[in-house]
């Protein structure tokens, strides 16, 4: 173990250089993150506890995000501009479906399905 040194000491000297407070070091002894001695009624640390625990502060960087919400289907193809052609082409095919089933169908049994212009129909 090398020397002791306050939590004092600590925020100020020169692995966190000022960047965190003794209060923040107490609350990282309270969390069970750092390693720290009671001797009589002072908190001390040691460099090595101190390198230690500013080792468990690294962020590791996020992964890049996905725009297609498809990250899966991207990490599998191409991606890019191909997918866009492919996913326009797919919703052109799909509004001409739309259209041509909205137009309706052919008329094939005029006789049967329009009466004559001289009968009229009544309801009550």
């Amino acid at each position: 173990m090398t020397g002791l040194i306050s939590l004092q000491e600590a925020a100020a000297g020169q692995i966190l250089r000022g960047l965190v407070t003794a209060a923040t070091l107490r609350r990282a002894a309270d969390r069970g993150e750092l390693t720290v001695y009671r001797i009589g009624k002072r908190i001390v640390t040691t460099e090595d506890d101190i390198n230690q625990w500013w080792k468990q502060c690294r962020v590791n960087p996020r992964e890049q995000g996905c725009i297609s919400g498809r990250h899966d289907a991207v990490l599998t193809s191409q991606g890019g501009s191909f997918e866009t052609d492919r996913a326009k082409l797919a919703r052109t095919a799909v509004l001409a479906t739309a259209r041509a089933l909205k137009g309706g169908s052919l008329n094939i049994s005029s006789q049967n399905t329009n009466p004559p212009a001289d009968i009229v129909l009544y309801r009550k």
